[in-house]
């Protein structure tokens, strides 16, 4: 099979000549479990199946795990199976796999898509029992989940694995590096933007509280669930040098996690509290980063960020610890800063020269913008998905011959 190899631009992936595709791919995107649409994960596969063109995809989306969330949801834009798979020590776990690719086979899957380890584990083992032409396994974190038992499970189905996805450079190689795969079985597609639902919510309004609350102040915004791995600490600290030089500032945070309390105590300690506004999760972040003056990030590791293609997308200029495909999305010195990991007086000072220069504050955010339409739209995704999964199913076929 010919390979497109993580090293390679993403820019060299074609859209999919649609003489080539006299059918659509049946294509089934398997996933452990979905507690929620509005993670990063899960938000992607749904944008993705429902955006998807039907003259080139035809999308099914098999839940392995039952939740409240699944027995919910109703939308034909995304159809969908639901098993009722719970645990690899339970007789009934592996009878998931006969379901499953009896699903396969019943609906003439022509390509798989494994999110998670659960479903990386069964659905590679049920796309081989139903003779699937493509399985490819999905990527995009690093892996600090994994422990024992995730690498176990990870080597057990990657034998049964075609491709390897990524979302950026930065993750095939370390999971290539961390799961023992030859980094040419890898492939990246970065993750998309759709500008114009995200131009639409940018037009809400956000709470009233909020608005009042960030009245007449410069807005550093941070978008990060509160896990140590964010690293909000760093961008605390941060604050302590910023507003002795602008005391006007104040740095919002939406997100949640358990980490709250033990960051508030903190917040209290350097004496930033009350230029520190936590609003917790929101559903619609586009309506606030319109109040924002700057985009932050402080991650001590990262696969490709949401939050910097948001930020972009508002037309924000980024500061960003340098981290994973940090440097992927944010070009140095034009759309923000870079800033070594856990160095908050870099930080600091980063933040204190966009506020003090405006004018080039928003030149930054404007190339920012521009450069997510070029690179990170989603319809510029959505084409290199459709050329990627045609270009495997038509070397899978050749394969076959």
């Amino acid at each position: 099979m010919a390979m497109i190899s993580a090293a390679e631009s993403t820019v060299s992936l074609p859209c999919v000549d649609r003489a080539s595709a006299p059918r659509p791919l049946k294509v089934a995107f398997v996933v452990a479990c979905i507690t929620t649409d509005r993670a990063g994960t899960e938000g992607h596969l749904l944008r993705l199946i429902r955006s998807a063109d039907r003259r080139y995809v035809d999308p099914l989306l098999v839940v392995l795990q039952p939740s409240a969330w699944s027995a919910e949801f109703n939308d034909p834009a995304v159809p969908m199976r639901v098993l009722d798979f719970h645990s690899f020590w339970q007789p009934s776990g592996w009878r998931t796999i006969g379901q499953l690719a009896h699903i396969l086979r019943q609906e003439r899957v022509d390509l798989v898509e494994l999110h998670f380890i659960d479903a990386h584990v069964i659905g590679a083992l049920a796309a081989r029992r139903a003779r699937v032409p493509v399985v490819i396994s999905c990527r995009r974190d690093l892996g600090h989940q994994y422990g024992i038992k995730g690498h176990f499970l990870t080597r057990l189905g990657n034998r049964y694995v075609d491709r390897f996805l990524a979302n950026s450079h930065h993750v095939a190689h370390w999971m290539a590096r961390l799961e023992g795969i030859h980094l040419d079985r890898f492939d990246v597609i970065p993750n998309g933007v759709d500008l114009e639902a995200f131009d639409q919510e940018a037009r809400g309004e956000p709470s009233a509280e909020f608005v009042e609350q960030v009245r007449g102040r410069q807005v550093v915004m941070q978008i990060a669930n509160l896990r140590t791995v964010k690293n909000v600490p760093m961008l605390l600290r941060a604050a302590q040098h910023v507003v002795r030089q602008i005391p006007d500032v104040c740095f919002v945070v939406l997100g949640s996690g358990e980490e709250l309390p033990r960051l508030r105590h903190l917040a209290d300690q350097l004496g930033v509290a009350k230029h520190v506004l936590w609003c917790g999760s929101v559903d619609y972040p586009a309506r606030y980063l319109r109040f924002a003056r700057i985009g932050c990030l402080t991650s001590t590791a990262e696969g490709l960020p949401n939050a910097l293609l948001e930020y972009m997308a508002a037309g924000l200029p980024v500061v960003a610890t340098r981290v994973g495909g940090a440097a992927e999305v944010v070009h140095d010195r034009i759309t923000g800063h870079l800033v070594p990991s856990g160095d908050a007086k870099r930080l600091a000072e980063r933040l204190v020269e966009l506020l003090a220069n405006p004018a080039e504050a928003a030149r930054m955010g404007q190339l920012g913008r521009k450069r997510v339409e070029m690179e990170f739209s989603l319809e510029r995704q959505l084409a290199q998905y459709y050329a990627y999964y045609h270009r495997l199913a038509e070397q899978a076929g050749a394969r076959a011959e």
